[in-house]
């Protein structure tokens, strides 16, 4: 069973886990090695106290499984999903929706929520009714990088 939580900081260190885990193992099809690791950097180099004070400044849920972090997603400004990943052995399985739903559910309506999503994201985000109003283009030093500008009005 899935359970839902608020963001504590000793969750941090096993969302940077769940991050790298969906970036590295779920997104090798869209993405190639070099893409992948400009997104994430290197994992010993995460700043982690910036990391919580992004957790701790926004609303974020923290999805929980057999008493181990198996995804998250947070909201920032009341309209922003800044950041939204589930462990790679646990898509497909809803979680990403309860999470996003529970976001929602705190929004309050015609409120236009938006989302930068990956090219691997962007079809669970047309699903819930997110539509594309922009590609961004990304340059990490000679890696190039496409995501999507999506926005849903919640009604």
């Amino acid at each position: 069973m899935i359970n839902l939580r608020k963001y504590e900081r000793n969750m941090l260190e096993s969302m940077i886990c769940v991050f790298f885990d969906a970036v590295h193992e779920s997104s090798q099809q869209m993405y190639d090695a070099a893409q992948r690791h400009a997104w994430t950097g290197r994992f010993e180099d995460i700043d982690r106290d910036r990391w919580h004070q992004r957790f701790q400044n926004s609303r974020t849920v923290v999805a929980y499984h057999d008493g181990q972090v198996v995804g998250f997603a947070n909201l920032v400004d009341g309209y922003y999903i800044d950041m939204m990943f589930v462990a790679s052995r646990y898509q497909r399985q809803g979680i990403a929706s309860k999470l996003l739903a529970k976001l929602e559910a705190t929004i309050p309506s015609q409120t236009n929520l938006e989302v930068d999503a990956s090219k691997n994201a962007v079809s669970f985000f047309e699903r819930k009714g997110y539509k594309i109003y922009t590609i961004q283009e990304h340059n990490r030093g000679t890696v190039h990088l496409i995501n999507y500008k999506m926005r849903k009005t919640q009604v």
